[in-house]
């Protein structure tokens, strides 16, 4: 018996079945670190694992990467009414609300309430550093103060922790009016 020469289609069909399987067999092996991306991976073919509580032995919340999340900058953030004066948002380690008000002719108005029992909220203006702006005695609301007659952003300290302090500050934009406020440390000094 006598072999034929295979045909070059022959020839391409075994070189497509060897590179099939051999791209089975290299799946099979150990990718490079970071080599598989979001990308290539299909929708919901990876499943999250439930964690157990047990597992969690160690983890301290009041810890993120050794720094204490007291020193961590909070952020707060809501836009005003549409309809009643209301909460825009509230620090509670301040004991104080921040309210907007949507009285005719508002633009960009908003309120400071003292939540606290005893102690002042003083509000300054960071733009002209002129010191106080205003104060709220304690259980009280401030009358409506317009964001747009400030030199920039105001800062809010409170007698419930002298060391904290709120950066806020009030916008008119197309989507209505917007406060938005940083909670931080006061720096030490």
């Amino acid at each position: 018996m006598r072999l034929r020469r295979p045909s070059p289609a022959m020839v391409v069909a075994v070189i497509a079945l060897v590179v099939a399987c051999a791209g089975g067999a290299y799946a099979a092996i150990k990718l490079p670190a970071n080599s598989v991306k979001s990308k290539n991976i299909a929708p919901n073919a990876v499943k999250g694992v439930d964690v157990k509580e047990g597992s969690l032995q160690g983890v301290n919340a009041d810890k993120l990467d050794g720094i204490d999340s007291g020193a961590l900058v909070r952020s707060f953030g809501g836009h005003i009414g549409d309809t009643l004066p209301s909460d825009i948002f509230t620090v509670p380690e301040l004991q104080a609300s921040i309210l907007g008000d949507t009285s005719v002719g508002s633009s960009a108005n908003f309120r400071v309430r003292n939540n606290a029992s005893s102690g002042q909220v003083i509000v300054s203006d960071l733009g002209d550093l002129a010191g106080t702006q205003f104060e709220v005695g304690p259980n009280d609301t401030s009358p409506n103060q317009n964001m747009q007659l400030r030199d920039g952003p105001l800062l809010l300290t409170s007698g419930a922790d002298p060391d904290l302090m709120l950066i806020f500050g009030c916008a008119e934009g197309a989507g209505g009016a917007y406060c938005f406020g940083q909670l931080m440390r006061a720096p030490a000094g």
